[in-house]
C-alpha cells in the first residue's frame, strides 16, 4: 500500500457507560508534540447510550504530520458551550 507522504491509522477502543445518557458525542483531537491540533474527528455519536453497555469507537487519522498524542473528549450535549464530562489523553507510538 502506498501512503503518499501521509501518516494514516486509527485510534480504536471501547468505552463502557455505567449511566444511561440521552446523547453522547466523542471527539478525538490529534495533536503534535507542542499541543497544536493537527486534525479532529467525531469517533462516536449516539442519540442514546444504555447503562451497563460497552460501545466501540474508531477515529481515522490521515495527515502529512505525525501525531504525538490524541485527546478524547465526550459531551452529553450538542451545544458547544457545555464542557465535556470526560477527557483522556493518549500518547501515540
Amino acid at each position: 500500500a502506498y501512503s503518499y507522504g501521509y501518516y494514516d491509522g486509527y485510534l480504536k477502543g471501547d468505552v463502557y457507560f455505567d449511566t444511561s445518557l440521552d446523547y453522547v458525542s466523542m471527539e478525538v483531537e490529534f495533536l503534535d508534540e507542542n499541543g497544536k491540533v493537527l486534525d479532529s474527528t467525531y469517533a462516536l455519536m449516539d442519540s442514546t447510550v444504555e447503562a451497563g453497555k460497552t460501545y466501540q469507537f474508531e477515529a481515522l487519522y490521515m495527515k502529512e504530520e505525525k501525531p504525538y498524542t490524541a485527546q478524547i473528549s465526550m459531551k452529553n450535549s450538542a451545544l458547544d458551550d457545555e464542557g465535556p464530562f470526560y477527557v483522556q489523553n493518549v500518547t501515540l507510538s
